[in-house]
């Protein structure tokens, strides 16, 4: 019986973390009083319906990979440089609570990219604007970065294309950076997945499968 209590105590700890986060404080509609009509009935009015303005926030660790493609710089011509690409992001998804919407993800990140003589190495500070639910959404997700491009100072924007199906994740986008006085573009395709959703859904499947032995 004891050795089931470490998984079982696990997955308690883990649904606390699965759980949303925060639900945004919606004041409860007023209170209504009954009616009597006009044969003596009672007749209560609708309360309206404010399920729908509930938001979950739920927090996300993504980790992406994938091939980016960088421009000659200035005064060079020539094909793409083509490289890794690493993204490591932390941020939160705001859905609503049901149906489809509007959905808000906030990232704050560390992005790599491009060949090993041209090395990239930014921070990212980032907000999706997405359609869809806690599940699954897509849509723009515009971003500042910072950092540098080998020896030089780099920094500029990131219009990405993101597609999100619960743990998993794809990613087409479009960096512009200004490196000393000059301008550079970075094209990129990433896969990823959410860490802290894989964990949770390992630890859960592994205190189920304890529970039924």
């Amino acid at each position: 019986m004891r050795a089931h209590l470490g998984p079982i105590a696990t997955l308690l700890i883990t649904a606390l973390i699965a759980t949303p986060l925060s639900v945004l404080a919606i004041p409860p509609p007023p209170q209504t009083e009954s009616i009597i009509g006009p044969n003596g009935e009672t007749i209560v009015p609708e309360r309206p319906d404010t399920s729908s303005n509930l938001s979950v926030i739920l927090p996300t660790m993504r980790t992406l990979f994938g091939a980016a493609w960088l421009t000659q710089p200035a005064g060079m011509s020539g094909p793409l440089s083509a490289g890794f690409a690493f993204d490591f992001n932390l941020g939160a998804i705001i859905a609503r609570e049901s149906g489809s919407g509007l959905v808000l993800w906030p990232e704050l990140g560390y992005s790599y990219g491009g060949p090993s003589s041209r090395s990239r190495n930014l921070v990212t500070a980032g907000l999706g604007i997405h359609y869809g639910d806690a599940g699954f959404s897509w849509g723009w997700t515009p971003a500042f970065v910072a950092g540098s491009e080998g020896d030089a100072t780099a920094y500029g924007m990131r219009n990405g294309l993101v597609a999100r199906w619960y743990f998993l994740s794809a990613e087409l986008s479009h960096t512009f950076t200004t490196l000393d006085h000059s301008g550079d573009h970075e094209f990129r395709f990433t896969v990823g997945i959410d860490v802290l959703w894989s964990i949770v859904a390992v630890l859960f499947t592994n205190a189920l499968g304890s529970i039924r032995n």
